[in-house]
């Protein structure tokens, strides 16, 4: 036989069966027990999934396991299945942990849920080595990570309290076995350094086991480590035998299905136990529903125990329903009871649905449904679509309710699309109904859109209010209609109405279509109408249509009447005046006047009686010797200048004044008077200013002029003279000008020498001196 065939048999025959021989060997135990459960798997098919399994890692005892208590119980579950259902978990599980260590730093203690598992980050050494250093450090263990429900914060809870016991059992050992003693207190001892080591190498082994066994027992693995390996086993079989009892009951849950809810951290364990507890109760939930329902932040487990209540009410809610619900941010057990509440009253119209788009717009469902029963209560019925327009427009519900509520119990019957309306404007409800009840409890019909248009121009609503009060009670016939656009076109209708009730009251004559037109011209038609009243009552002639003159004319009525009923002083200066002597004085009177209100509108007033005391007093100082006179019969003046002012004078008190002047002046001083706005009651004169010595003053200011006109004479014959002096000069220099002409042309003709040039030229010079009568030698 040649190499090559013996190659061919060792390699094609003896080769493959010493291979399935140590296969065999290696897996005599799981065929028997394979065989023993008659799963109807060959010996040669059995090895041949074997070997795979081995070559992929997968559990192959624990997948036969699985198969076999899948059998027992009823289900069929393929060994493809299961292989791949393991390698899913593995892939999901291992990408999971990557993640985790990846953002796992020293120093930290981390926990992650990935089924219903937890991972406690880094190595067993990592979390002795962090109980140490926070024993001696002095700082507690802080366990750090995202947990989401009740469920991962009791565990949390849970490692926090359990780790806290292995630090005070770990403090203790090093309090008593640690070569350094004083915790500040550094050593480069190598001797002291290796102690402590070893120390720690023996804290390490004692509690390591104790420990990772704890942690183990309540479902926590360590994120690093051989543990990993054993954490993906038992995820697997936990996940795998709640699977088979789901198909056992019925579930129709595929392995292939799970990878999604595995990338969630999904509990396959807790999730069958809900799935099979809500078919029991009759809610068919799959768990793609439940899939969704986590993914929003959902809890089935509470989840599920609101829609058992719900069932037991009478509600029939859904999963999905309830998806929706909480992606919008709303909280199940709130709306759950609140639908549970409205059914328990007999509401059965509200749905889920409606509730959820009520969220949306930020309402409280609690507020909508309480408001829904109370109203319901009194016989209010208002769909929630109203409602829910009526948050949407800014609303207050509650506010809203009790309004209702009051309205109700008043007789007020609201329209919640008016209302509406009027809160899309910035109307305040509140307010609103609570003027709609008193004015409804008053029997005064005022709408909605009466109240939007007095609160559109800023009205006070409660003066209005007390307004038709006043009409209703002084039986003013006028329609509402027509005040309100009294009110609107800027008029005062509580004014307008409270005039016309006092004058009904009081009887005064007061047209009410001229009275509109004043409140619109805004006149104060109160203060006029008490003016007269007062008037009238002290016995002062004016009657309205005067009165609202006189303010048209910016009097202040009031004033007018006032001062026809009580004098008052009017003080008046007068101008200067000259007595008989030339001395100038002021003098200052006080009148004492009282009005006379019909004659305020035509009659004169302050600056007429200024005028005429002022002439009567200049009359009669100018009679007067002298300003001593005057100061000694300021009195005697002052009665004069009276009865000259009021037509009484007498012909014996004025002997200056012949029979026919003292007729003319009292006609006149009595036409006046009459034209007068006052009738003066008295004059005093309580003060005079005296002036200066006025003829002294003309005599100084003539002596003054003379002086001036003198000066000014004297500087005019001063000037002439210097003119003629110029003059004359200017003559002189013409003279000589032609007679040095003269020399000039007889010297150039040869009649005249030098010598004789010379000789004439002092008899010139002489002359000069002579005719300028300056002395010689100036």
């Amino acid at each position: 036989m040649s190499i090559e065939w013996i190659l061919i048999v060792l390699l094609g025959v003896i080769l493959p069966i010493v291979a399935l021989l140590f296969l065999y060997n290696k897996a005599a135990g799981v065929w028997r027990y394979v065989r023993a459960s008659r799963l109807g798997i060959s010996l040669l098919e059995f090895l041949y999934h074997y070997a795979e399994m081995s070559i992929r890692k997968i559990p192959a005892s624990l997948i036969y396991h699985l198969m076999v208590s899948a059998k027992k119980g009823g289900a069929v579950i393929s060994l493809n299945v299961q292989k791949e259902f393991y390698k899913l978990i593995d892939r999901t599980v291992s990408l999971s942990i990557d993640q985790f260590n990846k953002s796992y730093r020293e120093g930290e203690l981390k926990l992650k849920r990935i089924g219903g598992f937890y991972i406690l980050s880094g190595y067993m050494e990592d979390l002795i080595m962090k109980i140490i250093s926070s024993v001696e450090a002095d700082k507690s263990l802080i366990v750090l990570g995202e947990m989401g429900n009740a469920a991962e914060k009791s565990k949390q809870k849970y490692l926090e309290t359990h780790l806290k016991a292995y630090r005070t059992s770990i403090a203790k050992v090093l309090a008593e076995s640690s070569p350094i003693k004083d915790e500040d207190e550094k050593t480069n001892d190598d001797k002291v350094l290796q102690q402590r080591d070893e120390l720690v190498e023996r804290i390490f082994n004692f509690y390591a086991v104790d420990l990772l066994t704890e942690l183990r027992s309540n479902r926590i693995f360590m994120s690093k480590g051989d543990n990993i390996d054993l954490f993906k086993l038992e995820l697997f079989e936990k996940s795998s035998n709640a699977l088979i009892k789901a198909q056992q009951a019925g579930l129709n849950i595929r392995f292939m299905d799970l990878e999604v809810y595995f990338g969630m951290n999904g509990d396959i364990e807790k999730t069958v136990d809900i799935l099979l507890k809500a078919r029991h109760l009759g809610f068919e939930i799959e768990l793609e529903d439940l899939e969704k329902f986590i993914v929003a932040g959902g809890d089935i487990q509470t989840t599920l125990t609101h829609l058992i209540d719900a069932k037991n009410a009478g509600l029939k809610l859904e999963l999905k329903e309830l998806e929706k619900y909480l992606l919008l941010g709303g909280n199940i057990s709130e709306v759950v009871k609140a639908l549970i509440r409205a059914h328990q009253e007999g509401i059965t119209e509200i749905t889920i649905k409606d509730l959820s788009e009520y969220l949306s717009q930020g309402g409280n469902v609690n507020d909508i449904v309480n408001a829904i029963i109370k109203l319901r209560q009194e016989n209010i019925d208002i769909p929630l679509v109203e409602l829910n327009s009526f948050r949407a427009a800014g609303g207050d519900i509650n506010q809203l309710t009790l309004g209702l509520l009051k309205a109700k119990q008043s007789g007020v019957v609201i329209n919640m699309v008016k209302l509406r309306s009027f809160l899309a404007q910035g109307g305040d409800i509140n307010k609103l109904i609570t003027v709609l009840i008193k004015t409804r409890s008053a029997d005064i019909d005022l709408t909605i859109e009466d109240y939007e248009r007095l609160s559109r121009i800023g009205a006070d609503i409660m003066k209005v209010f007390v307004t038709f009060k006043i009409a209703k009670r002084a039986k003013i016939a006028i329609e509402k209609g027509k005040l309100i656009e009294l009110q609107v076109a800027g008029g005062d209708m509580f004014a307008y109405i409270k005039t016309l009730s006092i004058a009904k009251r009081l009887k005064l004559e007061i047209n009410p279509e001229e009275l509109e037109a004043d409140v619109l011209d805004n006149r104060n038609v109160l203060k006029v109408t008490f003016a007269v009243i007062y008037a009238q009552k002290e016995g002062v002639e004016l009657d309205y249509k005067k009165a609202i003159r006189l303010d048209r004319e910016g009097h202040d009525v009031a004033e007018v009447v006032k001062w026809a009923v009580n004098p008052q002083v009017i003080n008046i200066e007068t101008k200067a005046i000259l007595s008989k002597d030339g001395i100038s004085m002021k003098l200052f009177p006080n009148i004492t006047v009282r009005g006379k209100a019909p004659m305020y509108l035509r009659g004169s007033r302050d600056d007429v009686l200024s005028d005429r005391v002022n002439e009567a007093l200049i009359k009669e100082v100018e009679n007067v010797a002298s300003y001593k006179e005057v100061l000694n019969s300021l009195n005697k003046i002052a009665i004069k200048v009276h009865k000259r002012l009021t037509g009484d004078i007498e012909i014996e008190d004025f002997p200056e004044l012949d029979k026919e002047e003292v007729i003319d002046t009292n006609k006149k001083e009595l036409r006046l008077n009459d034209g007068s706005a006052y009738e003066i009651l008295d004059i005093n004169i309580p003060n005079l200013e005296i002036g200066t010595d006025a003829y002294a003053e003309i005599k100084k200011e003539h002596a003054e002029v003379n002086m001036i006109i003198a000066k000014t004479e004297s500087e005019q014959r001063e000037a002439l003279a210097k003119a003629q002096e110029l003059e004359a000069k200017a003559k002189l220099i013409e003279a000589e000008a032609k007679l040095n002409e003269g020399m000039a042309h007889a010297f150039k003709k040869g009649h005249m020498d030098t010598k004789e040039y010379h000789k004439q030229k002092i008899f010139k010079d002489e002359d000069l001196l002579k005719d300028s009568e300056l002395p010689k030698g100036h």
